[in-house]
């Protein structure tokens, strides 16, 4: 008596199985061309690589990968302080720095950014602005 084969996925999957040779091995250009063909879904699908060193168990390898693009989107950042450490988040990249000026701008209407940052002695006056912030994104 023959068992009959258990069925794994449904008709998208049986279309895009047929497409694929499971056992031929692909260069890098064939299998993300064939990846991009067979991309059907409505969000970014994930690519898995098995990548076959041929090295001994006892050797390991250590190594880093830069992807030439960043992942998500980069956050705005306004800085509460004054003197030196306004220098300091200038330079780590905070989009707005400054204390009386940036309050002055932010009950203006500024609220053009996602993250604001004070220096300890600044957190009172800057406190106030959570409220202002938090009613600009209901």
């Amino acid at each position: 008596m023959a068992t009959k084969q258990k069925k794994i996925g449904g008709k998208r999957y049986d279309a895009i199985f047929k497409t694929v040779e499971k056992l031929k091995p692909y260069t890098v250009e064939e299998a993300i061309e064939l990846a991009k063909k067979n991309a059907t879904c409505k969000f970014d699908e994930t690519i898995e690589a098995t990548i076959n060193l041929n090295i001994l168990p006892k050797h390991s390898i250590r190594d880093t990968l830069s992807f030439p693009n960043s992942f998500g989107k980069e956050k705005r950042v306004v800085v509460f302080a004054q003197g030196e450490k306004a220098d300091e988040a200038k330079n780590a990249g905070a989009i707005e720095v400054g204390f009386e000026d940036l309050i002055s701008k932010i009950r203006g209407g500024y609220t053009d950014f996602d993250v604001a940052i004070s220096t300890p002695d600044l957190m009172k006056e800057a406190n106030l602005f959570g409220l202002i912030r938090k009613s600009a994104d209901q």
